[in-house]
């Protein structure tokens, strides 16, 4: 039995010659009494496997325990429903999270730690991450021994369905899907009588910048309240609640087209839930005739740097502030 609490972690192209055995000895055990081993040695060959674009998309987790290598899988925001890097058909266009389903991609769990709630706990994690990229739907093609862990998790089967494989083969999958639950947070207006409460969350969540940058005199931990007042008078403010509780605050003003995004914060207890998509989302829509949208932040923020790259934002300058603090300008058109 494990000695530590399992890691999750995203997937790095380091963990490929772990990942092929890993997943073979996984098909092969676990698959038994559902699959023959023609139908695994065959989908092994293309149906069951590693997809590195997950990798590259920093959308595929790894679990270790006592530094095994204990599972994989993932979540794709493109088109490719399931497969390895060598299944023939794949469609890399990505995916609407306003219209299309997150696919649920590639789960393995190593047969020494089956059945330890390891495969539940990746498959929380990649759709709250899916979430937090704006979808509201997943769907999976299920395996047969893998359709027990989805309808656990509240998945919908559909209708069976046989995949060809070689030699005339054939494999039974189960399509699935699921509709996330309506999100906790709920975005608004904020006016001047938030501004204290607004002020307090931007110096909680600044605090980690501050320690990332060793400067505790950065502008929004020094920032008044008189000072952030002024600023109602030429930007929209915008706050995500749960229940009664502002957990996060984002700004924006148009000059000549130009949309100037800033201060998004989020408690740092909902790191990850999604918050600031939401409020970036909205914020965006505040704004129907800017040409294009501009923000920036510190180019040690990779946590930032990401999500924004991921709600579309490509980097246009660098700004040299001090010996520690470099600006990250980013960009996105209409």
């Amino acid at each position: 039995m494990s000695t530590t609490a399992p890691r999750l972690r995203r997937a790095t192209m380091a963990d490929l010659p772990a990942l092929g055995p890993l997943i073979a000895a996984s098909a092969r055990e676990l698959s038994r009494g559902d699959y023959s081993s023609e139908q695994v040695e065959g989908a092994l060959r293309g149906a069951f496997g590693t997809d590195t674009q997950l990798i590259h998309d920093g959308s595929y987790f790894v679990i270790e325990v006592d530094g095994r290598l204990a599972g994989c899988g993932g979540w794709s925001r493109r088109r490719t429903l399931f497969g390895s890097d060598a299944r023939a058909g794949r469609d890399s266009t990505e995916l609407d999270p306003a219209r299309d389903a997150a696919k649920i991609r590639a789960f393995f769990i190593h047969p020494d730690f089956a059945r330890r709630g390891l495969g539940s706990m990746m498959l929380e994690r990649c759709e709250q991450d899916a979430m937090a990229h704006g979808f509201t739907r997943f769907e999976l093609m299920g395996t047969l021994p893998g359709v027990r862990l989805y309808a656990a998790r509240g998945y919908h089967a559909g209708e069976r369905v046989e995949w060809p494989l070689s030699d005339g083969l054939t494999i039974p999958f189960i399509p699935m899907s699921k509709s996330a639950a309506p999100s906790p947070f709920r975005i608004a207006h904020a006016t001047t009588e938030d501004a204290a409460e607004i002020l307090a969350l931007q110096k909680l969540a600044y605090e980690s910048e501050a320690r990332l940058y060793d400067d505790w005199t950065l502008p929004p931990l020094t920032q008044t309240l008189p000072g952030l007042l002024d600023e109602f008078s030429t930007s929209v403010f915008l706050k995500a609640i749960e229940g009664k509780r502002l957990v996060g605050s984002v700004r924006a003003r148009e000059t000549g087209g130009l949309c100037q995004i800033g201060r998004l914060i989020v408690d740092p207890e909902l790191q990850g839930r999604g918050v600031g998509t939401l409020l970036m989302r909205r914020i965006e829509a505040e704004f129907p005739q800017a040409r294009a949208f501009e923000l920036f932040t510190g180019s040690r923020s990779e946590g930032n740097i990401r999500l924004y790259e991921r709600l579309g934002y490509c980097r246009s300058r660098e700004q040299v502030l001090s010996p520690a603090v470099t600006l990250v300008f980013l960009e996105k058109p209409r």
